[in-house]
């Protein structure tokens, strides 16, 4: 493994969990978007198995410990959703989103397919910068609003 992969690596276990906890907050949003990335990733591995030959054990093993990893992942998501949906019961924080995202991490390193992960990632790379930008700006306050875009827009409104 060169230097290279071992970055790649890192920022991969950086951004995989973050991505999924950027939707923090929306009732079942968090828990919902696991659910169907784990479904996606479940199914990728079983389409590989069916398709490759028995002669490959090395790829065969890859794909059977990423389900077996994910399967658990899934059912439990799915029990978790029904608390976890409007109006949701249940909230679930950061120790949720960071945990599917670090299951996709183990999942997409251990399967040898962490370019798929990101594939079914898209709309959380799609979403990054834009909920990136107004949370970084988040803390600039006044007046009980909590974005500057708010602020800008309010001072459009005044002229």
């Amino acid at each position: 493994m060169c230097i290279r992969d071992s970055v790649y690596i890192v920022l991969y276990t950086i951004f995989v969990p973050n991505s999924i906890n950027i939707y923090t907050g929306l009732n079942g949003i968090e828990v919902g978007q696991s659910i169907i990335i784990g479904c996606g990733i479940a199914m990728h591995s079983a389409m590989k198995l069916s398709t490759l030959p028995l002669s490959q054990t090395e790829e065969r093993s890859l794909h059977l410990t990423s389900i077996t990893f994910i399967f658990p992942f899934i059912a439990a998501s799915l029990a978790l959703f029904n608390k976890n949906k409007y109006p949701s019961q249940v909230f679930v924080g950061d120790a949720y989103t960071y945990f599917a995202g670090m299951v996709f991490v183990v999942v997409g390193v251990f399967g040898h397919f962490t370019k798929t992960v990101l594939l079914f990632l898209a709309p959380q790379i799609l979403n990054f910068i834009p909920v990136s930008y107004t949370h970084l700006r988040a803390h600039e306050t006044r007046h009980d609003l909590v974005c500057r875009l708010l602020l800008e827009k309010k001072k459009k409104k005044k002229k």
